[in-house]
């Protein structure tokens, strides 16, 4: 209750972690932009100043389908906007497995569909949340979803999808802009 009073009272909070020795801590400033109590977890920007919150709530907002912000570089290149991603599509569709009955957060992927390769998005309606086997199912075009209905395409059988289109908690689906690049890729290979 202490971290959501930071949202209200406009206060910062302090993160300890681990320091370049075992004598010392690094300390950052972060902002608490919103939590998800049923997920137990909170979104947190660390910075000096509050950033603006923009989880793109607005479904009626222009949908822009690429992003060409890249990761910054060192032994791997890392996603900086992930866990708002993530966060983002929790409160949209909900903690479910777009194509199965799989409710479990840690078991649930932030799933784009115009992957990150291809400049895809962050917005949230550039994703899904899959579970981890239809995340790697999805990926590897195993299954596709029609853009026209978001009803399931099976390329395989037997990949334990339950459902017949995409679910979601919230009843919203992704853009049709994101379902039909993804479609048009998917032809591609076939």
């Amino acid at each position: 209750n202490a971290t959501k009073e930071c949202i209200k009272l406009n206060l910062p909070v302090f993160v300890v972690l681990a320091g370049n020795s075992k004598s010392t801590k690094e300390v950052k400033l972060g902002w608490v932009l919103d939590y998800d109590d049923k997920g137990k977890i909170f979104l947190i920007q660390f910075g000096e100043t509050k950033p603006n919150l923009n989880l793109g709530d607005e479904t009626d907002a222009p949908f822009n389908p690429t992003d060409d912000s890249k990761g910054r570089k060192s032994k791997v290149s890392t996603r900086p906007n992930q866990a708002k991603f993530r966060y983002s599509l929790t409160k949209n569709y909900g903690y479910k497995c777009a194509v199965c009955s799989v409710e479990i957060p840690e078991l649930l992927h932030a799933c784009h569909i115009i992957d990150k390769k291809s400049n895809g998005t962050d917005d949230w309606r550039n994703g899904i949340f899959l579970c981890l086997n239809h995340h790697a199912a999805f990926d590897r075009d195993f299954f596709q979803i029609n853009p026209s209905d978001c009803s399931i395409v099976f390329k395989m059988d037997n990949l334990g999808i339950e459902e017949t289109k995409l679910t979601t908690k919230t009843g919203k689906n992704p853009h049709v802009i994101a379902l039909k690049w993804r479609w048009e890729k998917s032809k591609e290979h076939d």
